[in-house]
C-alpha cells in the first residue's frame, strides 16, 4: 500500500477517534440483584483491572507523541488513541461504581513496578525509538479483541445489558486502534524512518514485561486476584496465557516484516 492510501486511512481513523470523544456519555445502570456476592466482587474487580490496563496504554501513549511530532498526521492520530483510552478508563470506573459501589483503593504489585517502575524507563528512550511501545500497543490491543469479547459473552450471559453495549462500544474503538497503528508502522517504513534489530531487542523485552501484567497462568503468584476473577466468570486462564504469547508472537512478526526481516 502507497503512503498516500496510508495516510488517507490513519487521516479517517484519527476524524473518527475525534467524533467517538465528542459523543455525549450515557449513563450505564445494569439490574444486578440476581449476581451473587462472589459473581459482583468478580465483576468489579475484573473491571477495575481493566481500567488500570487502559489508564496505562494512556500513560505510555503521551511520550510517544513527542517522537511523531515531524508529523501532523500522526501526532493527530496518537492523540485520539490516547483520548480513547483516557475515556474507556472512565466509562469502566463509573460503571463499577454505580452498579457495584466498588472503587479500586490501591495500586497493584504489577502496577507499581511494570507501569511506575519498568515502563518509566522505557519512556526515555521512546522519543528515538518509539517502535517498541507502539508495537507492544499493538499487542495489547490484539491481547483485549478476545479478552473484551469473552466479558462481552459474559455479561450477555448474566444479563448486563449495558455492560455488554460498553465492551462493544470499546471493541469498536479497538479495532480502529489496530488499523492506526498497523497504519502507523508501514507510514513510518514508507517515510525511510529506521527499524532495526535494535528495535526488535527492545520490542521482544517490553512484550515479556507487558505479559507479566497479563500473566493468567497458574505460576504468576501476584496475578493470583485476576485468576480467581477470571475463573470465577467462567474464563479459562491458561487459554488467556497461551494467547497472550500468540499475540507477542505476532506483534514481533509485524515489526520484521517492516523491518524486512520477515
Amino acid at each position: 500500500m502507497n503512503i498516500n492510501r496510508l495516510k488517507e486511512i490513519i487521516t479517517k481513523l484519527a476524524e473518527d477517534g475525534e467524533k467517538a470523544q465528542s459523543a455525549p456519555a450515557i449513563p450505564r445502570i445494569d439490574s444486578t440483584s440476581h449476581l451473587t456476592t462472589e459473581r459482583k466482587l468478580a465483576w468489579a474487580q475484573l473491571l477495575s483491572s481493566a481500567a488500570s490496563a487502559e489508564e496505562s496504554e494512556e500513560m505510555v501513549v503521551l511520550p510517544v507523541l513527542k517522537a511523531f511530532e515531524y508529523s501532523d498526521i500522526l501526532h493527530r492520530y496518537l492523540k485520539t488513541h490516547m483520548e480513547d483510552e483516557s475515556r474507556h478508563r472512565d466509562l469502566l470506573k463509573e460503571y463499577v461504581k454505580n452498579n457495584f459501589s466498588y472503587e479500586k483503593k490501591k495500586k497493584t504489585l504489577t502496577d507499581i513496578i511494570i507501569y511506575k517502575g519498568i515502563f518509566r524507563g522505557v519512556n526515555v528512550i521512546s522519543e528515538k525509538r518509539p517502535l517498541p511501545i507502539i508495537v507492544a500497543i499493538l499487542f495489547y490491543e490484539w491481547f483485549a479483541e478476545e479478552f473484551y469479547a469473552e466479558l462481552m459473552n459474559r455479561a450477555g450471559e448474566d444479563k448486563l445489558i449495558n455492560l455488554k453495549n460498553l465492551f462493544i462500544q470499546i471493541e469498536k474503538d479497538e479495532l480502529r486502534h489496530r488499523a492506526g497503528i498497523k497504519a502507523l508502522l508501514g507510514i513510518w517504513k514508507s517515510e525511510g524512518k529506521k527499524i532495526d534489530k535494535i528495535d526488535i531487542f527492545y520490542t521482544k523485552i517490553l512484550l515479556g514485561v507487558t505479559r507479566l501484567d497479563v500473566n493468567t497462568a497458574s505460576w504468576a503468584f501476584y496475578n493470583k486476584r485476576l485468576r480467581r476473577n477470571l475463573t470465577n466468570l467462567g474464563l479459562d486462564t491458561e487459554k488467556i496465557y497461551r494467547n497472550s504469547k500468540a499475540y507477542a508472537d505476532k506483534a514481533i512478526a509485524e515489526l520484521e516484516v517492516q523491518a524486512g526481516l520477515n
